[in-house]
C-alpha cells in the first residue's frame, strides 16, 4: 500500500533527521542539509522475504518520487539513499526518470549482500492469492480423506 511505504518513509527520515548530528558548516551548505535523514533505500524498499512484494514497494515509491514526496540518489559509500522532502516546502526536483531492472537473482544478492532479516516496510500477510491458494489446497487434502 503506497500510505504504508510512505509513512515509514516519513517515520525513518524524521527518526535519521533527530539522530544525526549537523555542524554549523553542514546547516548552510544546501546540498548536505538536503540529505540529513536519509536512509538506505534497498533496507527501506526490500522485502527480504517477497520478491513480489519489493516490487510493490519500489513501484509505490515510484508515485512518491514523481510527486516529489522523496528522492533517491546514490553515494559510493552507503549505495543507494531515499530521504522525505521536507515538510512544508515546495521545492521539488526537476522531474526525471529512469528505467530499473530488478531480477530475482538481483534481489537476493542485495538483500544477502545488506544480511536483511526484516524490511522497514512491513511485510504483508494474507493475500487473496495465499488465502485461495490454501483453500484450494486443503479442500483437495480433505477430498482425498
Amino acid at each position: 500500500n503506497i500510505h504504508v511505504v510512505e509513512t515509514v518513509l516519513a517515520k525513518k527520515c524524521r527518526a535519521a533527521a533527530a539522530s544525526s548530528s549537523s555542524s554549523s558548516q553542514e546547516e548552510n551548505d544546501p546540498a548536505k542539509r538536503r540529505r540529513v535523514g536519509e536512509i538506505s533505500a534497498v533496507e527501506t524498499l526490500f522485502n527480504p522475504k517477497s520478491f513480489t512484494q519489493t516490487v510493490e514497494n519500489l513501484f509505490h515509491f515510484s508515485f512518491i518520487l514523481k510527486k516529489g514526496g522523496a528522492q533517491i540518489y546514490s553515494t559510493a559509500d552507503k549505495g543507494p539513499m531515499v530521504h522525505t522532502a521536507p515538510a512544508g516546502t515546495d521545492e521539488h526536483p526537476p522531474p526525471r526518470q529512469a528505467i530499473l531492472s530488478l531480477t530475482m537473482r538481483d534481489w537476493r544478492r542485495m538483500t544477502k549482500a545488506q544480511n536483511m532479516q526484516t524490511s522497514l516496510v512491513p511485510h504483508r500477510t494474507g493475500s487473496r492469492h495465499m488465502r485461495a491458494a490454501t483453500a484450494t489446497a486443503s479442500s483437495q487434502s480433505s477430498s482425498h480423506d
